[in-house]
């Protein structure tokens, strides 16, 4: 009889770990990307992406591989440090193999929002910048830099990120992505309110995942009963008609296997180098 911390272990085998956080970083973070990479081979994933709120991974994931021999991919998450929805930065990180592309996070305007209620010390960790990021414009038109960085994700193989936009930003994105642009990733939908039935009709309007991450489905994480409520939700699982997602997805894959997953599901670097 197996345990169940031998059914976990199992689960994580070989798996790709597309969210995890290192230090250096403003707010406190257990091991830097060395300890990431020995980590996550010790555990035997098969890889993982360092995704950092305030900076360009990329060259650190690729002294980490060189060290360890663990496949650490790269991301940049496009937010005030990087000068926001900034394409330019988008391609130097592409060019040079970042695996993840997002929108932004931390400095969304939708996310700076929360802050307000949280105390002082969590404030000025995730406060930094202006925070008054936007994807559409005041007539409500994806604004042109989005543009380009959901081409420049596509043309490169990698993944796109939502980043914390409001519903109506994330349709946007999705939709002018279409059926051939990079595949999506929304995560923590919580943070703009997102019911389960907008989660659902968001996920239908192209190649998109939702990510629901572990560290707040713990029992003991801050998430507590709420996220595990809307990842058993229904229409959460199949857009309402019990039908689930992620099978939807291995379809559409079979039809049209796109680089970017390729990339990052195998643990690869996307794009090339240059």
């Amino acid at each position: 009889m197996t345990t169940p911390v031998a059914e976990a272990g199992a689960l994580i085998n070989d798996a790709v770990d597309c969210y995890v956080h290192g230090a250096l970083d403003p707010i406190a973070r257990r091991g830097d990307d060395l300890e990431l990479a020995r980590e996550g081979a010790a555990a035997g994933y098969a890889a993982a992406v360092h995704r950092h709120h305030f900076a360009d991974t990329t060259g650190r994931a690729l002294l980490a591989r060189a060290a360890t021999g663990f496949t650490l991919l790269g991301a940049l998450v496009l937010g005030d440090a990087v000068g926001g929805v900034n394409p330019t930065a988008a391609e130097l990180a592409l060019r040079a193999g970042a695996a993840w592309i997002s929108l932004p996070t931390l400095s969304s305007a939708v996310f700076r929002a929360t802050l307000e209620s949280k105390p002082p010390r969590v404030r000025g960790a995730l406060g930094l910048g202006p925070g008054q990021l936007r994807l559409l414009d005041d007539r409500g038109r994806l604004r042109p830099e989005v543009r380009s960085v959901i081409e420049l994700a596509g043309g490169h193989g990698a993944v796109l990120g939502l980043g914390y936009g409001d519903a109506r930003e994330l349709a946007a994105v999705l939709r002018s992505a279409g059926r051939f642009g990079p595949p999506m990733v929304l995560t923590y939908p919580h943070i703009a309110r997102l019911s389960a039935a907008a989660v659902a009709e968001l996920t239908g309007l192209g190649d998109c995942y939702l990510e629901l991450c572990a560290y707040r489905l713990h029992p003991g994480g801050p998430g507590r009963g709420r996220a595990r409520a809307a990842a058993r939700s229904p229409a959460a699982a199949g857009r309402g008609r019990g039908r689930p997602r992620d099978s939807q997805l291995r379809r559409r894959d079979r039809r049209r296997p796109g680089p970017a997953r390729a990339a990052c599901l195998r643990g690869e670097p996307a794009g090339g180098g240059g």
